[in-house]
C-alpha cells in the first residue's frame, strides 16, 4: 500500500516542504494557501451571483407592477361611471328566436277570430282575444328600454292618432291611413339602422324574415277582401296594417336597445 504524500514543492525553489508549511525552509519565502485561497474566491463568486440574482428578480417584479398599473389605469379610465353605458354584447341569435316565437304568437291571436277585421258585432271570443293582444303587446314593450328612440316615437305616434276624430267616414279613414304610414314610417327607419349595425349574417337571417312577414301579410290580406267592409273597410284596413307594423316595430327594437 503506497504510503499518502505528506510533502509538496516550494512554487519559489523548488525544494521538498512540509505539505502543510506556510514558509520554505530553504529559500526563506511564504508560501500561501492556494486551497484556502480559492476557498475565498468560490465564496465571492457565490455571493456575487446570489446578489445577482437578487437583483434581477426584484427588477422584474418592479416592471410587473408598473405594467399592472398602467392596465388598471387605462381600464379604471374606460369604465363608464353609469353602468347601462356599458357596452354589451348582442345576443342577436335570442333576439332572432324572441322575434320569430313572439311574431307566431301574434299571427296564432289575431287569426283565431280574425279580431282586426271586426268592427262590429263584437262577442266574447273577440274582447278575450283582444285582451290577450294587448297582453302581448305589453310583454313586448316591458323588453325595451322606456327611453328607446324607436319606442319614444311609436308612443309620440299613438299619441298623435289615438283619437281618430274625423267627422265623416272619409276622415276617419283618412286618419287611420295617416296612422298607419306614420307606425310604417318608425317600422322602416329602425329597419334601416338594424341593417347598417348588426352584422351580415345575423341581418341576413332578419332579412328572411322579414320577407316571410310581408308574405303573411299578404296572405291574410286575402282574408280582408274576402268580403264587403262597406264604408268603414278603408279604415279596418289601415288600422290592420297599423297593428301589424306596430307589433313587427316592438319585436325588432331589442336589436339596437
Amino acid at each position: 500500500m503506497s504510503e499518502v504524500k505528506e510533502t509538496k514543492k516550494c512554487p519559489f525553489c523548488g525544494g521538498e516542504i512540509n505539505i502543510n508549511a506556510v514558509k520554505c525552509k530553504h529559500c526563506k519565502k511564504f508560501i500561501k494557501d492556494d486551497t484556502k485561497n480559492n476557498l475565498k474566491l468560490f465564496v465571492v463568486l457565490f455571493f456575487t451571483l446570489v446578489c445577482f440574482i437578487v437583483l434581477i428578480t426584484v427588477l422584474f417584479k418592479f416592471e410587473n407592477s408598473k405594467d399592472n398599473s398602467k392596465n388598471e389605469s387605462f381600464v379604471s379610465t374606460n369604465i363608464p361611471e353609469n353602468k347601462n353605458e356599458i357596452p354589451q354584447i348582442k345576443e342577436y341569435n335570442k333576439i332572432f328566436d324572441d322575434v320569430e316565437r313572439y311574431q307566431a304568437k301574434y299571427w296564432e291571436i289575431i287569426k283565431r277570430h280574425d279580431i282586426l277585421l271586426q268592427v262590429a258585432e263584437f262577442d266574447d271570443y273577440y274582447y278575450n282575444d283582444l285582451a290577450e293582444l294587448n297582453a302581448l303587446f305589453v310583454v313586448m314593450e316591458d323588453k325595451i328600454n322606456y327611453n328607446n328612440k324607436y319606442l319614444t316615437q311609436l308612443r309620440e305616434v299613438d299619441e298623435k292618432y289615438k283619437n281618430n276624430n274625423g267627422e265623416t267616414q272619409y276622415e276617419m279613414n283618412m286618419n287611420a291611413g295617416a296612422y298607419n304610414e306614420a307606425v310604417d314610417a318608425v317600422l322602416n327607419e329602425l329597419y334601416q339602422d338594424i341593417r347598417k349595425t348588426i352584422p351580415a349574417i345575423d341581418f341576413e337571417k332578419l332579412k328572411q324574415s322579414e320577407i316571410k312577414w310581408l308574405k303573411d301579410i299578404k296572405d291574410y290580406e286575402k282574408i280582408y277582401y274576402s268580403e264587403d267592409r262597406g264604408s268603414m273597410g278603408g279604415m279596418t284596413y289601415a288600422n290592420m296594417l297599423a297593428n301589424m307594423r306596430k307589433f313587427r316595430t316592438l319585436l325588432l327594437i331589442p336589436y339596437l336597445d
